[in-house]
């Protein structure tokens, strides 16, 4: 689902950013989508760890050999792996990296990051500049159990509302600028039911920052900068 929305979002921002509307004004897209073994929870991501590794390094062969230039990763826990896989010199954009500089670039000084146990774990959000926040464990456990029900295709207008309801709880306890949708499932309830926030304390509007979308718009534009092979 997560793969599917990104290839939506890759579309509709060459439509709308670059003005593409006929099949020959967009890029070449070639999509794998690999049935990576559990990695949600930081136990299976450790004990599947190695063959993971072998599993991400053979998609990313089958993209050198299909010649793309350029590679954005539709899944935020598989980027603490991109350190140990070889690149064969073709330009990953990662989803993190694009994530902090949209931050950044918003002036955003602290983040609470929605995203699975793996992730949470390994800190793949934190930076000097911005301080990152985390929900409560039982929060934390509604945040996986919300990400399965999507990865099964149950996408449900309550759980943007329960997301909503962590939003506040954790705001509450932890003042925070903006929020991150560090796991590439929660986008797709966003696309769905828009997780639409109230003004905070400081009646400000709280930013998503919708890591799938952040990704798209900057692979796009990367891509209409690089010449056809």
């Amino acid at each position: 689902m997560a793969s599917c929305l990104l290839y939506k979002l890759v579309i509709q921002e060459c439509q709308q950013a670059f003005g593409c509307k006929h099949d020959h004004h967009f890029p070449e897209i070639i999509l794998v989508s690999y049935p990576f073994l559990p990695m949600v929870l930081n136990a299976d991501s450790g004990k599947n760890l190695d063959v993971t590794i072998q599993n991400l390094q053979a998609s990313i062969d089958k993209l050198k050999k299909a010649s793309v230039q350029i590679i954005g990763i539709a899944c935020n826990t598989l980027h603490n792996l991109v350190k140990h896989i070889n690149l064969h010199n073709m330009q990953l954009f990662k989803i993190t990296d694009a994530v902090l500089a949209d931050a950044a670039h918003k002036k955003l000084q602290s983040l609470l990051v929605l995203a699975t146990p793996t992730t949470v774990y390994n800190k793949i959000y934190k930076q000097k500049e911005i301080e990152t926040v985390y929900p409560s464990a039982e929060n934390q456990k509604n945040i996986v159990n919300i990400i399965a029900q999507i990865e099964e295709g149950k996408i449900l207008q309550q759980d943007t509302l329960f997301i909503k309801k962590i939003i506040k709880e954790t705001y509450d306890q932890k003042k925070f600028d903006g929020i991150v949708l560090g796991c590439t499932e929660l986008p797709v309830l966003h696309d769905r039911y828009p997780i639409v926030l109230a003004r905070n304390a400081y009646n400000m509007p709280l930013p998503i920052l919708d890591s799938s979308r952040i990704l798209a718009q900057k692979i796009v534009a990367q891509a209409f900068e690089k010449p056809r092979p």
